[in-house]
């Protein structure tokens, strides 16, 4: 595998995540902008771990201790006290875990999204709403309140409904009747949801409106190869589409339905995005995080009226 590959999927974990993966050396800003072409992939990863949680509560889920030798020899050590009339004995004492509590993978999914990317863009949710209902009327004044460090309370407003909604949505969903579909969609949801990032930094974000010299944006912007950074996103999404139904059984109908879920959500995921420039009269890195955040939950609401 050509080593400026391996590189460029390493700076695209290490930019999106807290997994300490980022190559040594100086990285030159055209090396870093083409990262781009690997946020599908990285979502993919973070989609992987998803799975994991998934397939660790199924298989938990089927696990069961029979105690009956142990609660026989219990029951004849004190056989006295069932002489005395106040409980019968058991005939089996057999303990199964239900790991596949919707409450219990709702709250991993969300602890476990969060942690690996260092919750890097529910931090821009909440930088993004300060900013945005602050009260300023320039794009200047806005930067500034969004700049500081300090979570206001439109902030914490902002980051503790999203929270909430994921967690509630991911709750409401029945993963003993639909497994299968609701592990491919949670396996395709934050690969998705990067791609729609790319897309909009691609197609909808302006280069003159990235004023500051030397962001994140303003590189992509500057080195950006839209055709190919558009298909290998999709790419990464396809071949991980390709490799999950070959493993388990899914419908063509199925596969129907998750299309009937997800170019909705691309459409109103654009127009969530174009709200947020509109406000801001561009983009910045933060929005960019409070796009992901919003576009996420709603298609976990999707998921919640549709599955």
């Amino acid at each position: 595998m050509d080593f400026e590959l391996i590189r460029s999927i390493r700076l695209a974990v290490s930019f999106l995540t807290i997994l300490p993966v980022c190559p040594e050396g100086k990285i030159k800003n055209e090396e870093f902008a083409r990262s781009i072409t690997y946020f599908s992939l990285v979502g993919v990863l973070l989609g992987s771990a998803n799975l994991a949680i998934l397939y660790l509560a199924k298989y938990l889920s089927t696990i069961t201790i029979n105690l009956d030798q142990f609660l026989i020899s219990v029951q004849e050590s004190f056989a006295w006290f069932f002489s005395l009339g106040w409980a019968e004995p058991a005939q089996s004492l057999i303990i199964e875990f239900n790991a596949l509590n919707p409450w219990l993978i709702a709250a991993l999914v969300v602890f476990f999204n969060n942690w690996l990317t260092g919750a890097l863009h529910l931090d821009g949710l909440m930088d993004s709403f300060d900013g945005l209902a602050c009260g300023a009327k320039t794009r200047k004044g806005i930067l500034e309140v969004m700049k500081d460090s300090r979570v206001g309370a439109f902030g914490s407003m902002a980051g503790t409904m999203v929270l909430i909604l994921k967690l509630v949505f991911l709750a409401q969903l029945d993963y003993q009747a639909n497994f299968n579909q609701l592990a491919l969609l949670l396996f395709l949801l934050p690969a998705l949801s990067r791609l729609m990032m790319v897309l909009v930094i691609l197609f909808q974000v302006k280069s003159k409106s990235v004023t500051a010299v030397g962001s994140s944006l303003a590189m992509f912007k500057k080195y950006q190869r839209p055709i190919l950074d558009t298909a290998m996103n999709i790419f990464w999404i396809k071949m991980a589409v390709l490799i999950f139904i070959r493993q388990v059984e899914f419908g063509f109908d199925q596969l129907i339905k998750l299309d009937l879920i997800f170019i909705p959500w691309m459409i109103g995921s654009w127009f969530i995005y174009q709200c947020l420039s509109d406000k801001l009269k561009g983009h910045n890195g933060d929005t960019m995080g409070a796009g992901l955040e919003i576009t996420e939950t709603l298609a976990l609401l999707l998921l919640v009226l549709l599955v």
